[in-house]
């Protein structure tokens, strides 16, 4: 099994971040998972309280996960250059990630969920990307993966996945799908 990183692009919402990372520490699979954090520099003053709280909460380190990647930058570069510019740094060491805004929460089971899905449609052309959440309502566990797939024609950043050949596809063809708005 290959456990994909999961990217966390962030910048002042530390009470978000913090339950994130809290959640996803309760994923049995958390301890196979890299964790990589960017943290991008406040744009103004009004960013620096949260920031300031996040910068410390990172510094007392985060257990529970394979390994922990903190990438603080020293200017501002925006919210969708930070998150593509944390997929191709995942990117350099892995073949896959696993992309989640900072304000979200996830179950129990999002990363074993996540992990099998980036494992079994690994060579199906006809997958772009594997999304973490629905508004269906989906009745029966991960144990049964294919009873919990379906396919849609587009998706949300509240938690997916994809691989490092689609997302280099996806950012030729359409410099906006690389966050880079």
């Amino acid at each position: 099994m290959v456990y994909a990183p999961v990217c966390i692009p962030t910048l002042n919402r530390y009470e978000h971040l913090k339950e994130l990372i809290e959640s996803l520490q309760q994923n049995s699979w958390a301890q196979y998972t890299d964790l990589y954090i960017g943290l991008d520099f406040p744009p103004s003053e009004k960013y620096e309280e949260g920031y300031k709280k996040i910068v410390q909460y990172l510094c007392g380190g985060i257990n529970g996960f394979q390994k922990v990647h903190v990438i603080k930058r020293n200017i501002n570069i925006g919210a969708g250059k930070n998150a593509s510019l944390l997929v191709e740094e995942a990117l350099e060491t892995f073949d896959r990630f696993i992309c989640i805004e900072d304000d979200n929460i996830v179950s129990r089971d999002f990363l074993e969920y996540m992990d099998k899905c980036l494992d079994y449609f690994y060579e199906d052309k006809r997958v772009n990307m594997i999304g973490g959440y629905t508004n269906t309502l989906l009745e029966n566990s991960v144990d049964n993966l294919n009873a919990n797939i379906f396919a849609i024609h587009d998706g949300n950043a509240w938690g997916w996945g994809s691989w490092k050949e689609n997302w280099h596809h996806m950012v030729k063809e359409d410099p906006f799908s690389g966050f880079n708005h």
